[in-house]
């Protein structure tokens, strides 16, 4: 597998289900339809519910639904996330746990699965380190996330910004619906549909103010699924011509992730160019 693919894909896949959940918003676009509604064991029953008491087919706020996910997140610090990510001609699954308590630098450690093949990885101190059987050995290839993120047209900061992201997720938000409550594997689960603005949506997929509106010029909406407290329990999303499905269990569990030790680390020299883009001064000199 080329390594630069690899590397890439695989910060793809991590940074993308962390950026949006450590939020608490998922702000992305979507056309899920009614994905994910087929996984809930139960009809949806009617009634007022949910962590806001709402009829099916009322509105909620959106400054309120956004606020009351991500108090949920941040009260909790630490949560297992499982995330598949369908692209055109390509399929990603991560698995693992997220820790969140400090904020601006979440951690993750557990696997991406991509291209038929499944690496180790660990997000610890601003880095990702990846470990690959027939590329890696047992060593972890150490690179710094803001590179990645850098390759891929994103921000550091203001991915990882709690506020930034707040605000952009609540400017794209057009509405907030409440469908109904269901059990999804055991878990009674509250489901709303959320309709972005595809304009803002498509600057939201990929972090630059300037990304083109026809990126988001289908439908956007999208499924979220909270439990009883306001946790969320799963989210349906789409990002650039990618849906994904993530649900999140085991909030608040004790979870210790740290970087390997040194001894175990390596350095790739060449990864196929991955820089940062360099300003305009920067290209004159």
């Amino acid at each position: 597998m080329n390594r630069r693919f690899t590397l890439r894909a695989a910060a793809t896949i991590l940074v993308l289900p962390l950026a949006l959940s450590a939020c608490g918003n998922g702000g992305s676009s979507s056309d899920t339809g009614n994905t994910g509604q087929n996984n809930s064991s139960s009809a949806q029953s009617q009634g007022a519910g949910g962590p806001f008491n709402s009829q099916p087919g009322a509105s909620v706020d959106k400054d309120t639904f956004v606020e009351k996910i991500n108090k949920g997140m941040v009260a909790a610090g630490t949560y297992k996330i499982s995330t598949k990510t369908t692209m055109p001609g390509s399929e990603m699954a991560l698995n693992g746990y997220v820790d969140g308590r400090e904020q601006g630098k979440p951690k993750f450690k557990g696997t991406v699965s991509t291209g038929g093949q499944t690496m180790n990885m660990i997000m610890a101190n601003q880095n990702v380190y990846v470990q690959l059987a027939g590329l890696t050995g047992d060593k972890y290839i150490k690179t710094p996330l803001e590179d990645l993120l850098h390759s891929n047209g994103g921000n550091l900061s203001d991915m990882l910004d709690l506020s930034k992201q707040l605000q952009a997720q609540k400017a794209a938000i057009q509405s907030v619906t409440y469908v109904g409550q269901s059990n999804d594997s055991g878990t009674q689960v509250f489901q709303y549909k959320v309709k972005l603005d595809p304009h803002a949506a498509a600057n939201l997929a990929t972090g630059a103010p300037h990304a083109h509106p026809t990126a988001g010029a289908e439908k956007h909406q999208h499924d979220y699924f909270l439990d009883a407290n306001g946790q969320l329990h799963k989210m349906n999303i789409g990002i650039a011509g990618a849906k994904s499905e993530t649900t999140f269990s085991e909030y608040g569990k004790s979870v210790t992730i740290t970087a390997p030790p040194t001894s175990e680390v390596t350095t790739m020299p060449a990864l196929g160019g991955i820089k940062k883009p360099q300003t305009p001064e920067a290209q004159e000199k």
